[in-house]
């Protein structure tokens, strides 16, 4: 398999050892310009296991504190162990691409509670100051343009990303995390996330080694009433 940080553009960057703190990736995203219409879009994209949804929730809270209207959208909201990278489209229609003319997002997302995850979750996500798209396959060359930042987390080996996943979803997931593992393989093989496919600024992310954030699947996302109020 080819690495998935193969073939990265010179303008990618490793962040330094000490800017592990999502202050420093909070700074770079407001530094940045909007592309997905006024919105910033952030991508964290990576193998399962390696820390996507700790970096996103980390970098939310960072984001909210400084007054910032932010969203996060897991791919998980989508993906199913069948059918784990074909439903870009929908993201797309019901995500993206209301969120970019300036409307609200609306969809069903995927209750994991179960370990089978249904798709019976109303979700509404009022247009944010940044979106923050996390998961595998988050960082697609299909949003390319509309990406202000790209993020790949990496953690370790194949195995011990295994056993990061497991110990977040329970034994019981094993091999289907495993089968999950050889299609996120062979998806990163075909297609490498490298600068070319992450406009903007693309960033090298070692596992996030702050606290973790609580990973229940299904992330909050802001409504009129959690946004900032204007004249406070």
């Amino acid at each position: 398999m080819r690495s998935p940080s193969a073939g990265r553009s010179p303008a990618a960057r490793r962040l330094p050892d000490q800017n592990h703190d999502p202050r420093a990736l909070a700074e770079a995203v407001l530094a940045g310009s909007p592309a997905l219409g006024s919105i910033r879009l952030v991508t964290i994209d990576g193998p399962s296991g390696s820390g996507k949804s700790t970096l996103a929730g980390a970098l939310l809270n960072e984001l909210l504190t400084r007054g910032v209207v932010a969203a996060v959208v897991p791919t998980d909201h989508y993906a199913t162990w069948d059918d784990p990278f074909g439903w870009w489209d929908r993201l797309e229609a019901e995500v993206l691409g209301p969120l970019a003319s300036g409307d609200p997002a609306h969809y069903l997302a995927n209750d994991w509670t179960t370990g089978n995850p249904l798709p019976i979750i109303d979700v509404h996500v009022l247009p944010p100051d940044v979106l923050i798209l996390e998961g595998v396959t988050a960082g697609r060359a299909t949003a390319a343009s509309r990406t202000t930042i790209g993020v790949w987390v990496e953690h370790g080996d194949r195995t011990s990303r295994l056993e990061r996943a497991v110990a977040r979803d329970g034994e019981h997931t094993r091999d289907q995390l495993r089968r999950w593992q050889d299609a996120e393989d062979a998806w990163f093989a075909a297609n490498p996330p490298t600068g070319r496919q992450l406009s903007g600024e693309s960033w090298r992310h070692p596992a996030p080694q702050f606290p973790v954030f609580p990973d229940d699947r299904i992330t909050n996302v802001p409504h009129a009433d959690q946004r900032p109020d204007p004249g406070a």
